[in-house]
């Protein structure tokens, strides 16, 4: 009664099964499913009973569920701009129950100049940290910390994320960086990926493109992208190549399609560099 319940409520979101499933749980609070009973054997009842209101579930995750744990690992001071790279960890509990943990390596940039650069790469490093690092129940499907709850009791897993942001390239007024973003949600049986590629002019804060690192004209660059590509065994097509991103890792452009990467070494930005641009650095460009 309790899955079919539980099953009801994520697919309905029904009011009258969620006051179900709490009068269920307040009659059976120690009718917990086994991996939850076993986590917690050495609890008492009590401690592992659901509260009996979701506004007294959130200040209780509030007050126990985030442990954030800053700690620098290093700071890069070569380059343009100084780099500092930090790792975070997060665990969020609803009713004592793990629904969500997250792990980060991130980075803040610094500069002794006033490059706008600077704070739109961490402000949008910072959009990307409160979208994933954090549980946002809508990149679930869910509507609320309670519907995570009855989601990851119904599937027996909790909600993982993990969060890698590097910088790869920091010289020319250019920086270039990766993130790696993998989740792994009890509501699908495999981890999904994404990957943000973004290189920022730091004078401006505009997002370059290939023609703006590399040297040529538009048919002289897909020409040499076609045979870097043919030389990693991956042929592209004309929407192959509209779909491409690309990152600056020392003297190489990474381009990253969705059969592979290929590399072209070593760069030349391009005159055509615009530094009078001021387009803002969107964390969802290039997602």
């Amino acid at each position: 009664a309790r899955e079919t319940l539980e099953t009801g409520y994520i697919e309905t979101k029904s009011e009258n099964i969620k006051t179900e499933l709490k009068k269920l749980e307040e009659s059976e609070p120690d009718s917990l499913p086994s991996y939850i009973s076993k986590k917690n054997s050495s609890e008492s009842s009590t401690e592992s009973k659901p509260q009996d209101s979701s506004s007294e579930k959130s200040e209780s995750s509030a007050q126990s569920s985030e442990s954030s744990n800053e700690a620098s690992q290093s700071t890069d001071t070569k380059g343009i701009v100084s780099v500092k790279t930090l790792n975070n960890d997060n665990l969020r509990k609803y009713s004592d129950i793990e629904i969500f943990k997250s792990t980060a390596e991130w980075f803040e940039l610094s500069s002794k100049e006033n490059l706008i650069g600077v704070d739109k790469i961490n402000s949008s490093i910072n959009e990307l940290l409160n979208t994933y690092f954090k549980l946002n129940p809508s990149v679930y499907g869910a509507e609320g910390e309670d519907e995570i709850y009855y989601l990851v009791k119904s599937k027996g897993k909790r909600i993982e994320a993990k969060i890698s942001a590097r910088v790869t390239y920091n010289s020319d007024y250019i920086l270039s960086y990766v993130v790696d973003i993998d989740i792994q949600s009890p509501n699908t049986a495999d981890s999904s990926s994404a990957i943000e590629l973004h290189t920022i002019d730091m004078r401006t804060g505009k997002e370059l493109s290939l023609n703006d690192v590399i040297s040529g004209d538009e048919n002289s660059i897909k020409n040499m992208v076609t045979e870097a590509f043919l030389a990693e065994g991956i042929e592209l097509s004309e929407s192959d190549y509209e779909t491409l991103k690309f990152y600056l890792d020392g003297d190489k452009v990474v381009i990253i399609g969705a059969s592979g990467k290929a590399y072209i070494s070593p760069i030349k930005v391009s005159d055509s560099v615009s530094l009078e641009s001021e387009e803002p650095v969107s964390s969802s460009e290039t997602r």
